[in-house]
């Protein structure tokens, strides 16, 4: 089954947090597959984390994607803490201020 990714997060334990057509929200983890060609041509945080969506999966620089079946099939759905991590991870690359969640707030 094809499900288009819609957005990526990369983060900086090269970790992808992603969103899918279907509306799922599922982290992979691209540390194994960095070892490898062609990924290994993207080892690097700088060039990681210029990751984004075209044509429904995700790729980036040196025409280096992924296929969107693996990236779902190989991923784990995320939490609501997941959720207010990649909030707060965004805002502090965007230089905002990080904002504080208490658990007792979910």
């Amino acid at each position: 089954m094809l499900i288009d990714v819609v957005s990526v997060t990369p983060g900086l334990d090269f970790q992808l947090d992603l969103e899918f057509k279907n509306g799922e929200r599922r982290r992979f983890d691209m540390r194994p597959l960095l070892k490898l060609k062609p990924w290994n041509r993207i080892a690097k945080l700088p060039l990681f984390e210029r990751a984004r969506v075209d044509y429904g999966t995700v790729v980036w620089p040196g025409e280096i994607d992924i296929a969107p079946e693996t990236l779902y099939d190989d991923s784990a759905p995320l939490t609501t803490l997941d959720d207010l991590e990649i909030k707060r991870t965004v805002e502090k690359r965007r230089g905002e201020k990080s904002i504080q969640v208490s658990l007792d707030d979910l």
